[in-house]
C-alpha cells in the first residue's frame, strides 16, 4: 500500500463535536472482534474507548461552562482524533487495498485518487528498424496514468511464455530503442503500461526482423 495514500480517511480533527461521539461508537462497535482483522484490543481499542469516554465528559462540562472547560474539551477531542487515526492506519495496513474489508470498520472510506486507476490496454504500438544494427524502435501512445512504459521482445520460436523473462527496456517515456538484437532473427515483440499497483496491462503482439 503507497505510503501516501490511504484506503480510509485517517484524519477527524474537521468533525464537529455532536458527531464525533457517535462515530467514533460506531466504529469501536464495528471493529471489536470484526474477524476480517486483527486488531489487538489494548492497543487499538482500549485508548480510543478511554479518550472517547473523557471527550464525552468534558464535552458536557464545556457546554455553558468556563474557558477552562473547553480547553479541556478540545484537548480530549485531539486524543479521540489520534487514536482514531492510529486505529484507521492500521486497518489499512491490514486490509492492503481491500475495500470492501474496510468498509465494514465503520471509517469513512476515502475518494480513490485518478492516478490509482489501472489504465487500460495500449494502443497505438508499434515497432521499426532502429538507425543501426541490432536496434528496433518502439512506440506506443501516450497513456496519462502509466508509471512507465515497457517494452518486450524475445526470438522466434518464443520459447518463454513469461513477458517479464523476455529481454525488455523501460522508458518514461512513450518511445524507447532496444539494441544488441541478433541481425536477421524474427523477435515477437510487445508492450505494456505500468499500473499504479506496479502490474503489467499488456499491447498487441508484433513479429519484426532485426535489421
Amino acid at each position: 500500500m503507497p505510503m501516501n495514500f490511504f484506503d480510509l480517511v485517517v484524519d477527524y480533527k474537521g468533525s464537529k463535536d455532536n458527531d464525533l461521539g457517535p462515530f467514533t461508537e460506531n466504529v469501536l462497535v464495528r471493529t471489536t472482534k470484526n474477524p476480517l482483522f486483527h486488531i489487538e484490543e489494548e492497543v487499538y481499542l482500549t485508548p480510543l474507548q478511554q479518550s472517547l469516554n473523557e471527550f464525552a465528559t468534558n464535552l458536557g462540562k464545556s457546554m455553558g461552562g468556563s474557558k477552562t472547560d473547553t480547553l479541556k474539551k478540545n484537548q480530549s477531542k485531539l486524543v479521540v482524533c489520534q487514536n482514531l487515526e492510529k486505529l484507521a492506519v492500521e486497518l489499512c495496513r491490514q486490509a492492503n487495498g481491500d475495500r470492501e474489508k474496510l468498509a465494514t470498520t465503520g471509517f469513512v472510506l476515502s475518494k480513490v485518487p485518478e492516478k490509482r486507476k489501472a489504465p487500460s490496454a495500449p494502443t497505438g504500438f508499434k515497432v521499426a528498424i532502429g538507425e543501426k544494427s541490432g536496434e528496433l524502435a518502439f512506440t506506443v501512445d501516450a497513456c496519462e496514468v502509466t508509471l512507465m512504459y515497457y517494452f518486450f521482445c524475445t526470438p522466434v520460436p518464443v520459447e518463454e511464455n513469461d513477458i517479464q523473462k523476455w529481454k525488455w527496456i523501460s522508458s518514461p517515456k512513450r518511445k524507447a530503442t532496444m539494441v544488441g538484437l541478433t541481425r536477421g532473427t524474427e523477435y515477437e515483440c510487445t508492450c505494456a503500461y505500468q499500473a499504479p499497483d506496479g502490474t503489467f496491462v499488456y499491447g498487441q503482439k508484433i513479429r519484426v526482423i532485426a535489421n
